[in-house]
């Protein structure tokens, strides 16, 4: 009987170290926290994303809202974590731009953990304010030069068109200094971006 006993007394003691170790286990498990749309993704999307994600834009669809970006979830961690969107190419070594769109790692993170965890849209009393849309106003306030193409071009409905040049002249007859400069396209879901060389008089020949 003794024995027994004392076998026994043995056996409870490690036993409930067993389940001691375990419990100390379990308590020092760390949880990842849990994103969703509404409190964490929106702000993201809504600062970088809907100025060209939105209706009458270069991007073929809208991001302004849950059901509209819930769809491209997947699509849209492959593309932030490869850094090809939102699409970005000043060298980050060569100035500060107001209006650099690049994703920091922190919101890239965020991204995938919300992909990850099935993306999920959270409370709706959580977004933040709805995107600010692009107007048919001067978005830079009322400009003090405005310069128009002298001739239209003609998209095709399909095809390849290759870069086009055309030379519009300011007719300035002074240096001037550029605070900030907008490009108002006739057609925004044509025209995907534009580049503005300035060529000074004299110093080379006009592209054909």
């Amino acid at each position: 009987m003794k024995r027994s006993y004392g076998l026994g007394l043995v056996l409870s003691v490690a036993l409930a170290g067993f389940f001691l170790a375990q419990g100390i286990g379990s308590a020092n498990e760390k949880k990842s926290p849990s994103v969703n749309f509404s409190k964490d993704v929106a702000p993201i999307i809504y600062n970088n994303c809907t100025v060209c994600h939105q209706p009458g834009e270069t991007a073929p669809m809208a991001f302004l809202n849950y059901k509209q970006v819930r769809p491209w979830a997947k699509s849209i961690r492959e593309v932030v974590i490869n850094r090809q969107m939102p699409p970005w190419y000043a060298d980050p070594n060569h100035g500060d731009f107001a209006n650099n769109r690049r994703l920091s790692q922190k919101d890239i993170d965020t991204i995938v953990a919300w992909v990850d965890q099935g993306a999920k849209e959270g409370d709706p009393k959580e977004l933040p304010p709805a995107p600010k849309l692009r107007e048919e106003n001067w978005s830079i306030g009322k400009p003090d030069a405005v310069f128009s193409l002298t001739e239209e071009f003609s998209v095709p409905s399909d095809g390849t068109v290759d870069y086009q040049h055309f030379v519009v002249h300011t007719n300035f007859t002074e240096d001037k200094y550029v605070q900030a400069a907008q490009i108002k396209r006739g057609n925004p879901a044509l025209v995907h971006h534009v580049i503005v060389n300035v060529i000074e008089p004299g110093t080379s020949p006009l592209p054909a």
